[in-house]
């Protein structure tokens, strides 16, 4: 059906910039948070937390395929 449109928005990035992501996690959860108000501050607008590969992979984080990666 017209109008067709490359996207979910009618005007795409000419009326609204695309998410600025960083993929980012790190050690202790306070530090993860300190890194992503940092990220945040310098101007990205979306996040996306790197979890532990096994939590990634669906273990449980004490299953023996996960011990030593949590």
């Amino acid at each position: 059906e017209e109008p067709y449109t490359r996207g979910v928005y009618s005007t795409m990035h000419r009326g609204r910039l695309w998410t600025m992501r960083q993929y980012a996690g790190m050690g202790t959860a306070a530090e993860t948070n300190e890194r992503f108000q940092y990220l945040i501050d310098e101007g990205s607008s979306g996040l996306s937390m790197a979890f532990d590969l096994p939590t990634q992979m669906g273990y449980d984080s004490d299953a023996a395929m996960a011990e030593g990666e949590v």
